[in-house]
């Protein structure tokens, strides 16, 4: 099988189970909503809904993808323990949920944690995960914020860099939109000033005439007085 058809599986096992949980969710939230008392059909639907997760998740998806075929015996077994400590970790929540409203539903909760603490070590051994491969994972994360760190320093520095550049390129251009607008206002000026001088020459022109037509008329006059 490969790896394309195991990941089709386990994302229809994924839907499945996200199916039941969604399920359980809107049943508690009815029973909440309505104020319904917490009877035996809640104890059955939470155990069998965490019963049915378990089954899909944990069981059904590595056979169905046939991951056993890649491991050792040792490494089946150790997922074997895993799988055990997954359901009383279940177990655990179901306490938990059943008793809700009494004080001793917290120990179903410490339950649910202590098997997550131990459960972990037997997925590691089921992986062929080894302490030295889960130590160099813990100092590749603890060096990857120094790391991560440089890198926003080095993007941070070159992202001022842009933006001075870009304020400098945008004060360029406002002082060439300022020029433009001085000599645009000047010549604006100078047309003023020559329309005012063509009017001050059409006036002089007006006056010139009207001096002459005068002048005209009062020639006869002093020809008859003379």
């Amino acid at each position: 099988m490969d790896e394309k058809q195991k990941k089709r599986i386990r994302s229809m096992i994924h839907v499945a189970s996200g199916v039941v949980l969604a399920a359980v969710i809107a049943y508690m939230a009815y029973l909440f909503i309505e104020k319904k008392p917490l009877g035996p059909v809640y104890m059955v639907v939470i155990c069998g809904a965490l019963l049915l997760f378990w089954l899909l998740e944990t069981v059904l998806a590595p056979i169905l993808c046939h991951s056993f075929e890649e491991h050792t015996p040792e490494q089946i077994a150790s997922y074997k323990k895993y799988a055990a400590l997954e359901l009383l970790g279940y177990g655990g929540l179901a306490y938990f949920a059943l008793s809700a409203t009494s004080g001793t539903g917290i120990y179903g909760a410490l339950v649910y944690v202590v098997t997550l603490m131990f459960k972990r070590r037997f997925l590691d051994e089921y992986l062929g995960k080894t302490d030295d491969e889960d130590e160099a994972e813990d100092d590749a994360e603890e060096k990857t914020p120094a790391g991560s760190a440089a890198d926003r320093e080095a993007r941070m520095a070159r992202m001022l860099t842009e933006d001075g550049a870009q304020e400098e390129s945008e004060q360029a251009h406002a002082a060439e939109d300022v020029a433009d607008g001085t000599e645009q206002a000047r010549a604006a000026e100078d047309a003023v000033v020559g329309t005012e001088q063509a009017h001050a020459a059409e006036d002089a022109a007006e006056i010139s005439a009207g001096n002459a037509s005068q002048a005209a008329l009062e020639a006869p006059d002093k020809e008859e007085n003379s």
